[in-house]
């Protein structure tokens, strides 16, 4: 599958399988979704205040988490790349019109094009932003994602999000191969459903770009169902600061050997939680 191809597939993969998945969703469940959850879901301990916050989510889908918080009475914002999840989210939040399709990549361009996209159409006033299995689907270069999250965030907004770790989709990948893997295919919910997204070496999702921009606070793992005979975490959860301006960043971590060492050392040592900082 080419890279057009590919971004295709993603753009268009939940409105084809959308009811379909949440209909296995809603029978099978999936262990890795609660504890994703929770991760994503906690923004007073993740450095977010408990008072009324603006908060977007990246890959809302069919709105769940977002609706957690609406109801709680923050500011949510959400896109999606399926008009058929985002038509779902909207049934489940006060503000319909606060979410909008759309890929993750072109978020600036979707921020200026819809006046109402956050509070009078400001820039970098998010308190929180967060992604549960969703950051995956981008396409192309991570920097772009990394870039709009930055500049949606305010001084000191927290950016929370989950992906499969590279690592242990080696297997699921086209080739098997992580140097030359393109794809990762795996299936979900008892095998009832197949989803495709880009494999990513490590290196091109924590890019350079990421640590420059972020102060990684925090980062956790969690074995999933269908990766459960990996020897590494399947998934990692990372928490993320947008530094004041003038903030000192800390040393970079920016290599492939860095991060593999950190998830393989965190999984050997049985560890839950990591620290980037103190490795």
């Amino acid at each position: 599958m080419t890279e057009r191809e590919m971004d295709q597939h993603s753009s268009t993969l939940y409105d084809k399988i959308g009811a379909a998945y949440l209909d296995a969703q809603k029978i099978f469940g999936n262990p890795r979704d609660d504890w994703a959850k929770d991760f994503v879901r906690t923004p007073g301990q993740l450095g977010c205040a408990l008072t009324k916050c603006k908060i977007l989510e990246i890959g809302c889908g069919n709105g769940s988490d977002i609706a957690f918080f609406d109801r709680r009475g923050h500011d949510v914002y959400g896109i999606d790349a399926s008009r058929f999840m985002i038509e779902q989210a909207q049934k489940n939040v006060n503000r319909p019109d606060r979410l909008h399709c759309g890929k993750m990549e072109e978020l600036d361009d979707l921020r200026q094009s819809h006046a109402g996209m956050f509070t009078q159409g400001k820039w970098g006033d998010l308190d929180y932003a967060f992604a549960r299995y969703s950051l995956h689907y981008a396409q192309g270069d991570m920097d772009v994602v990394w870039c709009a999250v930055h500049s949606s965030l305010k001084n000191n907004g927290v950016f929370a999000f989950v992906v499969p770790n590279p690592l242990a989709d080696i297997p699921f990948t086209d080739t098997g191969d992580y140097a030359t893997a393109k794809s990762v295919t795996v299936k979900i919910f008892n095998e009832q459903i197949e989803i495709k997204y880009p494999f990513r070496k490590i290196d091109a999702l924590f890019t350079p770009t990421f640590y420059e921009l972020f102060r990684v606070r925090q980062m956790e793992y969690y074995p999933d169902e269908y990766h459960g005979a990996s020897q590494i975490p399947a998934a990692i959860a990372v928490v993320a600061q947008k530094p004041h301006a003038g903030t000192s960043m800390f040393s970079k971590c920016n290599t492939d050997a860095c991060i593999e060492t950190q998830l393989v050392r965190a999984f050997k040592q049985r560890q839950r939680f990591l620290r980037v900082d103190t490795i």
